[in-house]
């Protein structure tokens, strides 16, 4: 959203891509309903000796409901933000897409190293 602003102008453009990409997340999430349980596993970090183990994303039913929540809850705020129109001000709308995403790692989170960093995210973005 930045890098279009940059570009062009257009005001409309932003909050089409914020509700677009909100909106794909939703279908994507429903679409893997059907695959669970899903886990993503980043390769070694290294040195071994200070990071055992490695983050992981894990996707099963409890989480996927969380992950369709939080999604839908980012989803409805964008598709709301247009009866809240502050002219020129895209930044809520990146804030809350990039949230949401935070949000959607801390809930997948598979080991407690992965909560930890989304957590932090989700800190450093409150602050």
């Amino acid at each position: 959203m930045a890098a279009l602003r940059s570009i062009r102008g257009a005001y409309a453009y932003r909050w089409l891509i914020a509700a677009g990409s909100l909106l794909i997340t939703w279908i994507y999430l429903l679409f893997l309903r059907q695959r669970l349980p899903i886990e993503a596993q980043i390769p070694t970090w290294q040195p071994p000796v200070l990071f055992p183990d490695t983050p992981v994303i894990w996707l099963d039913q409890v989480s996927w409901t969380f992950a369709v929540a939080v999604i839908t809850l980012a989803l409805a705020v964008i598709l709301t933000a247009v009866s809240r129109l502050v002219v020129g001000s895209w930044r809520p709308w990146a804030g809350t897409v990039a949230l949401g995403g935070a949000s959607l790692v801390a809930v997948m989170a598979g080991n407690p190293l992965m909560l930890l960093l989304a957590w932090a995210v989700l800190d450093v973005a409150d602050l």
